[in-house]
């Protein structure tokens, strides 16, 4: 239900192909597309994966307003 995936359009095949059937399965996910920073972007690009993940975490209901 508040399932956010963040994926690279440059990171593995076999990473994309598990996005895309996620997608295709799973369409209430929300999925978050960034440019550049591949499948270790956390750890590699933090400037980039930090405020995307601070963005989806300000938009989440509160622990107690999740239902």
């Amino acid at each position: 239900k508040n399932t956010s995936l963040l994926f690279s359009e440059n990171t593995v095949t076999s990473i994309l192909e598990l996005q895309a059937l996620f997608q295709s399965k799973i369409p209430q996910w929300h999925y978050h597309k960034y440019a550049e920073g591949g499948h270790m972007a956390p750890l590699t690009h933090p400037h980039i994966i930090n405020p995307l993940i601070e963005e989806i975490l300000s938009t989440m209901p509160e622990k107690g307003n999740m239902l």
